[in-house]
């Protein structure tokens, strides 16, 4: 719990009350009519409220929380996190709404750009989370993180060149073609994606994503099945102290991380029908405020 958190909450907790040891005690004094705070601190512990309850998954209570400190303090910023809660409970027409608040709030927040893009990409919307991710990359053209999510967005629509030249903007190019070999996997394409492996290796002979996934790509092969397991290569992480995704990443070795299978991609569809199930990029979903 945050130092300014704790202040507020004692101060709810105290102001109401009064301070007494007795009827006839040197300190009892008559009870003091409930304070109130000023709106805009109001909302500001309604939105204090709404971070904790976010970050332990009450997504529910935190949406309340925030409607309250709009509800309290109408100029409060909080359409850009209702609009990361709305998604990730499945509320999609409110989410688009509080999106389009926040980006006109603030059209140049590359990350809310992005966090866009991946709304679209959650839900089988390639084309449109393309746009999105192009858009933050206007903004944050060295931003890994949207590089590896414009990839995944382009070689969902079968762009493979763009797919490959995008995740070589995060990684190392043995590490972009594990990427593309893994969407290939996701789509049934297993040679395709086993090439891609291949060549991996061939750049980079030790490397253990390539031969890891390689190997449970022909065991899967050898038992008829064509479910491919899929890796990402994530981009190098950023100093301690850059918790923006706009930071600038440090020299710091490449971390690679591996995901479960996937499992198979269906058709794009259109908007707000039923959620699709699409591989994603795991390591940035929906940023905490």
């Amino acid at each position: 719990m945050s130092r300014r958190l704790l202040v507020l909450l004692i101060a709810l907790a105290i102001l109401p009350g009064c301070m007494t040891t007795g009827d006839k005690g040197f300190l009892a004094q008559k009870p003091k009519e409930p304070a109130t705070l000023p709106p805009s601190e109001a909302a500001e512990l309604c939105m204090a409220v709404a971070d904790q309850m976010t970050a332990t998954g009450h997504f529910a209570e935190a949406i309340y929380q925030l409607n309250q400190a709009r509800a309290l303090h109408p100029k409060a910023d909080v359409s850009a996190r209702l609009a990361r809660l709305h998604a990730k409970t499945g509320q999609d027409d409110l989410a688009l709404v509080e999106f389009d608040k926040a980006l006109k709030a603030s059209p140049k927040d590359a990350a809310l750009w992005n966090d866009l893009g991946y709304f679209h990409y959650e839900r089988g919307n390639w084309a449109l989370a393309e746009q999105q991710y192009r858009k933050a990359l206007e903004l944050a053209p060295d931003n890994q993180k949207v590089w590896m999510n414009l990839g995944l967005a382009l070689g969902q629509q079968s762009k493979y060149n763009d797919s490959l030249a995008a995740f070589e903007k995060a990684v190392r190019p043995a590490e972009a073609r594990c990427n593309l070999a893994f969407v290939l996997g996701t789509q049934g394409k297993t040679e395709e994606a086993r090439r891609l492996y291949l060549e991996a290796l061939q750049i980079e002979p030790n490397l253990k994503l390539a031969r890891v996934a390689l190997s449970k790509l022909e065991q899967k092969s050898a038992s008829r099945t064509t479910t491919v397991p899929g890796h990402l290569a994530l981009a190098a992480p950023t100093t301690a102290a850059a918790t923006s995704p706009l930071a600038a990443p440090t020299a710091t070795p490449q971390v690679r991380q591996t995901l479960p299978p996937a499992p198979p991609v269906p058709s794009p569809t259109p908007l707000m029908t039923a959620r699709p199930n699409p591989p994603t990029p795991r390591f940035f979903e929906y940023p905490e405020p």
